[in-house]
């Protein structure tokens, strides 16, 4: 593995360049962002709704060399859900070394509550949650959040929030600030990459190096297990969204979704707009 990355005391992306992971102290790059994959689920059809806000992204975590140390992999995200995807962490072998979660499937449940405050007068609150290969908890990410509850955000629009990674024991292990991790030298072996790719989880939340390139609907093999690396993540947003999206009450139908009932406005809106254009015409024609 790359030795600087896993043994650097401070990381960062470059600001100019988000595929790339510095020395936060000298500005050398520790590691490379590649893409390998961008895959979707299969869209919606004619009288079904297209759930996808984005696709499936794998990047792999590269030393300067070019050799790959592991996979980022970050799950689709659905349309109006309010929290970032599950994102894992995997080794080329396809050992799942953690997954970060952002939402309640993982983590807090009963959201709001708060962990305690800094001497800054900061509340601690939930970030995500690490869990390892079995779903089971590693370790929190929590915010410092300030007291009237913002979200600042740095010049280059990322979350300003200092994060902090803290053990099932309540010792931190590495805490980010002004978009700069800081790890403990105490921290090593498989809890650095670990901290390093929740790093890049947080920073991706919802601001991906996203191009515009189109996503692909036949799912590769990367690594062993790729292909159901995310599929009950898949499941439970797909439930959670059917749960507790409220249904709406139209003339089609109780129980239309709001995005369905959209889409179908978006096909027959404009078959409806020709008749009537159409009839207007013979009207006065005849």
């Amino acid at each position: 593995m790359s030795a600087g990355l896993f043994t650097a005391a401070s990381l960062r992306l470059n600001p100019s360049n988000l595929y790339e992971i510095q020395d936060a102290a000298s500005g050398i790059v520790q590691a490379n962002l590649v893409e390998v994959a961008r895959v979707r689920a299969p869209r919606g059809n004619f009288l079904s709704a297209d759930r996808v806000q984005t696709p499936r992204l794998t990047l792999a975590v590269n030393a300067p060399d070019g050799t790959t140390l592991l996979y980022f992999d970050r799950a689709e995200h659905l349309k109006l859900s309010p929290v970032a995807p599950q994102t894992a962490f995997v080794a080329t072998d396809g050992r799942i070394l953690a997954r970060v979660e952002f939402d309640s499937h993982s983590a807090f449940h009963g959201g709001g509550r708060t962990l305690g405050s800094t001497e800054q007068g900061h509340t601690l609150t939930p970030a995500a949650r690490l869990l390892d290969a079995n779903n089971q908890p590693l370790g929190d990410l929590v915010y410092e959040q300030p007291p009237d509850l913002s979200r600042p955000t740095l010049p280059d629009g990322f979350d300003a929030r200092a994060i902090r990674w803290i053990a099932p024991d309540g010792t931190v292990l590495a805490q980010r600030r002004d978009a700069v991790l800081y790890l403990d030298n105490r921290v090593t072996g498989v809890w650095r990459p670990i901290i390093i790719c929740s790093y890049l989880a947080v920073a991706f939340e919802f601001h991906l190096p996203f191009a515009d390139r189109q996503a692909s609907e036949t799912t590769p093999e990367l690594y062993p297990g790729y292909a159901g690396l995310h599929s009950a993540y898949d499941e439970f947003q797909r439930n959670f969204m059917d749960q507790y999206r409220p249904p709406v009450r139209t003339p089609l139908g109780r129980g239309i979704q709001r995005d369905q009932l959209e889409h179908l406005i978006k096909i027959f809106g404009p078959i409806a707009g020709v008749i009537i254009i159409i009839a207007l015409i013979f009207k006065y024609i005849v």
